[in-house]
């Protein structure tokens, strides 16, 4: 029935009729792990193409990082964050997914960097620089590799075309940390 269906607001994620979740800034990307973990994205201020922003982008001028933005993990029935990884993306985080095993978080922004988390300590692993804006980093099944989704610049008469730029990478997980080849 449509009470069931997932609703997005700024600042907070509602995935069931009655249940919503206040994230620190408003939902831009969601993944759910292969046992259900719920992985949040969310930035600082509502993620959005203007002016203004491809003109700061195009000079490298992006927002601080803030803890209003980043990724988090969260608990549906008990309405509640539980573990908030803070990107350190400039500008906006767009997206964030988590490995299937749960080893693995990774975020992606609009500062062009895929940056990946031990989902444990929580703390930063490794990043990449990419080219172009991220808009969607994804696992493949069997965890081992990143497929990253990027935007490259509007064209020069702003007709909203712009070409998509796919990337993988091996991923590894030894023992107990994580780490990009």
């Amino acid at each position: 029935t449509m009470a069931n269906v997932a609703k997005l607001s700024p600042g907070a994620l509602a995935l069931v009729a009655n249940k919503t979740v206040t994230l620190p800034g408003p939902a831009t990307d969601l993944d759910v792990s292969r046992s259900g973990a719920v992985l949040v994205a969310f930035s600082t201020v509502r993620a959005e193409r203007n002016f203004e922003i491809n003109d700061a982008e195009k000079k490298g001028d992006y927002p601080a990082p803030a803890p209003t933005s980043g990724a988090a993990f969260v608990d549906i029935d008990g309405e509640k964050v539980t573990k908030t990884f803070t990107s350190r993306h400039k500008g906006f985080t767009t997206t964030a997914a988590v490995s299937p095993d749960g080893r693995a978080v990774v975020t992606g922004g609009w500062d062009k960097r895929v940056i990946v988390f031990d989902a444990t300590t929580g703390q930063p692993v490794t990043e990449r620089e990419v080219g172009w804006l991220v808009r969607r980093v994804r696992f493949s099944p069997d965890g081992r590799l990143l497929g990253v989704a990027a935007w490259t610049p509007v064209n020069a008469l702003n007709e909203g075309n712009s070409d998509p730029s796919l990337l993988l990478y091996p991923v590894a997980l030894e023992g107990a940390s994580v780490r990009t080849q």
